[in-house]
């Protein structure tokens, strides 16, 4: 039983990883190219990008999905974690660590549909949250 959470959690993790760094990624296009336009420097803007309602859309699919397996990471982790005992001191700080990243996440995803937050507050979250995570160089720092 718990090598199944164990392979949930590595999954997930990898999988929400994966999400938040094409999240990134498209975050920080976004930005450049709304920066561009708004200084309205044409001739520097990437025009073999898709446009910005499309690159808005990945980064929310991107978010929700990443989200979504960063969620099932954080629970299967957490039973992991209540079935060690919690006793593991390395397993504390990673568990802490996820719940900051998480609850990130979710406040950048709440922000955008419920608060009806800018988009470039949102890919901005959306970078500082890819931040957040390579802060902890994916989860590495606590093995």
């Amino acid at each position: 039983m718990g090598e199944m959470f164990l392979i949930c959690h590595i999954i997930g993790a990898l999988a929400g990883e994966l999400f938040a760094v094409l999240a990134a990624v498209l975050s920080f296009l976004y930005l450049v190219q709304v920066r561009l336009l708004k200084e309205r420097r044409l001739d520097r803007l990437m025009f073999n990008l898709p446009a910005l309602d499309v690159l808005e859309r990945l980064l929310f699919i991107s978010l929700g999905t990443g989200f979504f397996f960063l969620s099932l990471a954080l629970l299967s982790g957490s039973i992991i974690f209540w079935q060690e005992g919690m006793q593991n001191s390395a397993l504390v700080g990673k568990l802490i660590w996820a719940l900051v990243v998480w609850s990130w996440y979710l406040i950048a995803l709440l922000s955008r549909f419920s608060w009806k937050v800018s988009r470039k507050t949102t890919a901005r979250m959306s970078l500082w949250g890819f931040c957040l995570l390579g802060g902890a160089y994916f989860g590495f720092i606590f093995r």
